[in-house]
């Protein structure tokens, strides 16, 4: 390509600038707490989240980012007096001494006393609200041992036997009744009489589920988890440590992986498998993220490893490269064998297959992981591995030894074609743009009031409960469908069955609403936020918008809140997700009306089997009105200016002027002439790709002839 200007030979610089922001999509509150670490000195007085679906944004806000709560634990309380008040002080009248009674109830007696009596049972009363199994009853022992019949439920049952007539009957094991007394397992406490013989085999209680007699008390669980599995002694001490194992065997959990045979039979060996490789110590959100996953996908297997000790040969090469603080995901999908046709590596049948989809970079949330299993579940092609992954202790040898693995493929992938795909270019440098506030810690803006605002009312509940969670005064909401108008009567989108966060007044283009047997509308009326806001909220200076395609409506409608608000955060949609709903543009040129101007960006979505687009589908966008009163006082002194703040912008009127816009030029050569700058790029581009660019850049910089 020639390129010539009037008297001289030209040397120019080509700038290409991929700036191509990795946002680890931890969740929405990012922008919020980018705000905190950047303004330590700047509060917001309100904040409105409208979308609020079950209140999560606003608990997390509070939980994690507030830090409302210094120690960051939970506590189960069980209120219950001292030993001694109950024991000692109170004394308990003897029911069977006549004399006793009397004198109690009539006075009689030479003591002349009145008496304050409370009703307080015997201990073995209490051992009675225990319900018993009736060995009898063949379809209550089916659902008891095998979770058979309608009620979905587990037990914890204590093996005790009935009494014998005229006898008395033997008390209930403290360590069981203390764990019932507890009640925060997912189970029934039963008894049942462990020495009944069944009359279809023959056997006792005992012998037909091989339970040990002799481990006193003998305690089994069963029902919707399986068959009886009987309690180790071990964890028969307290009341407290059975309750920690019943736990353990019936709420979802991450499996914890150490070691490789855990890692086959714990996750490689499951039809899908989603492991959490850990960074560092998880932060709340991530916990939050997993417990949402496991409770989402009870038919994926979801598993654990510390990163930062372990390494995963065969594995890592193919994931992010290990960042100290950072977390990684992937997800294992069974392509063929099994553990139990042997475990041999070196036999072809039989032998355990598996591949792999990972998350192509680190940081995780809810939505990316959510994003990525779905894909599996739903066919999304996977990477087969030639051989299984085994756990090592990281070391420095093996870091180096991974890297080295990358650098070859990498190598190999140069010398196969000299044009990487337009889509591989866009995926150099990830991470150069990451976002601060990842790791900055969790820091608070206590009391701040927050105001939830949700249009699906099955939400109420979770949103009650985040309410309730923080006080009087400090958390509320409202069910609300909000649109441009008060007492329309629109359409508002939904699903017959399962959960979707896209309910919406814009039907959302994915499967759940394609499909006319499960999607379904309400007609609703709508309101406006500036109705709903009114005589609530004095101050609104960050208000949060997850509509799905509902924004321009919202805004339209919240005119006055638009004026008290410092900073607005909504979903961009770059692809029609939700047909007819708004674009970014249309959002843009109302909040630039407003006064508002964009301020910050996070959570990249990419997801083409959701978008049909190998780019990004959605992000979350933050603008800033550089009028409010109440800017952070950095950017106020620092006299930012957001771009079009102060003129018109780069329109029409500039062009047709013929202004000559120019730009400082970066060099992207270390040394050498014009062709040399061509060369660092021409690995990279198609030829016809790098033609677009120059004209592009040629008129950018103000080239006064380009030819070629």
């Amino acid at each position: 390509t020639m390129i010539e200007t009037s008297n001289q030979a030209i040397y120019f610089y080509l700038v290409l600038l991929l700036i191509l922001i990795s946002v680890n999509a931890d969740n929405e509150i990012r922008l919020l707490e980018n705000l905190r670490s950047a303004y330590p000195d700047w509060k917001p007085r309100g904040i409105v989240d409208v979308g609020a679906n079950v209140g999560g944004w606003t608990r997390e806000l509070r939980e994690v980012f507030f830090g409302e709560g210094s120690s960051g634990k939970d506590y189960a309380v069980l209120c219950h007096p001292d030993a001694k008040a109950v024991t000692n002080e109170i004394p308990r009248i003897d029911v069977n001494d006549e004399l006793a009674l009397r004198e109690v109830f009539f006075g009689e007696g030479s003591s002349g006393k009145d008496y304050a009596v409370l009703c307080h049972p015997d201990a073995k009363a209490v051992t009675n609200e225990i319900p018993r199994i009736d060995v009898n009853d063949e379809l209550a022992l089916r659902e008891v041992f095998f979770g058979e019949g309608s009620s979905g439920k587990d037990y914890a049952v204590l093996c005790h036997p009935d009494a014998k007539a005229g006898s008395v009957a033997l008390p209930v094991s403290s360590v069981f009744q203390d764990s019932r007394d507890d009640g925060s397992a997912p189970v029934d406490y039963v008894l049942m009489d462990c020495d009944h013989v069944l009359p279809e085999s023959g056997k006792s209680i005992y012998d037909k589920f091989n339970l040990n007699r002799k481990k006193r008390p003998t305690v089994f669980v069963s029902g919707r988890s399986g068959p009886p599995r009987q309690v180790p002694e071990k964890h028969l001490k307290t009341g407290g440590m059975l309750t920690k194992l019943l736990k353990q065997m019936l709420e979802p959990h991450a499996a914890k992986i150490e070691r490789t045979k855990e890692l086959k039979e714990k996750c490689l060996n499951k039809d899908v498998c989603g492991l959490l490789l850990k960074g560092g110590k998880p932060e709340p959100y991530v916990k939050h993220a997993m417990a949402n996953l496991l409770g989402k996908y009870p038919n994926v297997q979801f598993a654990s490893i510390d990163s930062t000790v372990l390494f995963l040969t065969n594995l890592e090469e193919y994931l992010p490269e290990y960042v100290a603080g950072e977390h990684r995901f992937v997800v294992f999908k069974k392509v063929s064998g099994g553990l139990a046709a042997g475990d041999n590596e070196t036999k072809a049948e039989g032998r355990l297959k598996t591949s792999i989809l990972p998350l192509e970079e680190t940081g995780v949330s809810f939505g990316t992981m959510n994003t990525l299993v779905s894909g599996v579940l739903n066919g999304k092609k996977m990477r087969n591995i030639p051989a299984l992954p085994y756990i090592k202790t990281r070391t420095k040898k093996l870091e180096e030894s991974e890297r080295l693995k990358r650098d070859r493929k990498k190598d190999q992938a140069r010398q196969k074609s000299s044009i990487v795909p337009l889509d591989s270019v866009l995926t150099l440098g990830l991470g150069l743009g990451r976002s601060v506030g990842r790791s900055v810690g969790r820091v608070c803006y206590p009391g701040v009031k927050t105001f939830m605002v949700e249009a699906f009312p099955a939400h109420s509940g979770s949103l009650e409960e985040t309410k309730k969670a923080f006080g009087d005064g400090v958390v509320d909401y409202a069910i609300a469908v909000l649109s441009s108008k008060d007492g329309d009567t629109v359409k508002f989108h939904s699903i017959k069955n399962g959960f979707s966060t896209g309910n919406s007044m814009f039907i959302e283009q994915s499967e759940h609403y394609n499909n006319n047997n499960n999607a379904k509308f309400d007609l609703v009326n709508t309101t406006k936020l500036d109705t709903l806001l009114e005589h609530k909220m004095e101050h609104v200076d960050y208000l949060k918008l997850d509509v799905q395609g509902a924004e321009l409506m919202v805004l339209l409608g919240a005119t006055e809140t638009l004026k008290k608000a410092t900073f607005v955060q909504f979903e961009v949609s770059v692809i029609e997700y939700n047909k007819g709903g708004a674009c970014w543009h249309e959002v843009d040129e109302l909040l630039r009306k407003n006064g508002f101007f964009f301020y910050d960006q996070s959570d990249n979505i990419v997801a083409e089997e959701v978008f049909h687009t190998k780019a990004t589908g959605q992000f979350d966008a933050l603008y800033i009105k550089p009028s409010s009163h109440n800017m952070p006082s950095w950017l106020v002194d620092n006299k930012a200016v957001f771009c079009g703040s102060n003129q018109e912008g780069i329109g029409e009127s500039r062009i047709k002027e013929g202004k000559n816009i120019r730009v400082d030029v970066l060099d992207v050569a270390t040394s050498g002439n014009d062709e040399s700058h061509l060369a660092n790029l021409s690995h990279l581009l198609c030829p016809d790709f790098l033609c677009c660019i120059i004209c592009v850049c040629g008129g950018i910089f103000g080239w006064e002839k380009i030819e070629g």
